[in-house]
């Protein structure tokens, strides 16, 4: 699970830089047509140091929402749309992905 965190937080990521990404106008929530599947999500805890919850959601037309929460410091999330290159990068990376994690994973985890 932790390799599919990576590989969305990447693909997000690269898509997000000043001309990678189109920021939204409105939340998707927002938009006058329906709202596409979801393509992947992940989360990551902070753990027991940090009270963070960081997630990424992307949906099947490339709307994507980065949540950023830091326990009571507040919430932050940025709703952008991802470029078809990085679009087209996150699809054959989760291609890529094994149907199972590996049995090794499971046993080291």
């Amino acid at each position: 699970m932790r390799y599919l965190f990576a590989v969305v937080t990447t693909a997000v990521l690269l898509g997000c830089g000043g001309s990678a990404a189109t920021v939204a106008t409105s939340p998707p929530a927002k938009r006058a047509a329906p709202r596409a599947p979801v393509l992947v999500s992940g989360q990551r805890n902070g753990g027991a140091l940090s009270a963070t919850l960081d997630a990424v959601l992307v949906r099947a037309d490339g709307w994507t929402r980065l949540d950023k929460r830091h326990g009571g410091a507040g919430r932050r999330y940025d709703d952008f749309r991802l470029r078809a290159d990085a679009m087209r990068r996150l699809r054959a990376a989760l291609a890529r992905l094994p149907a199972r994690p590996p049995r090794h994973a499971a046993a080291t985890g």
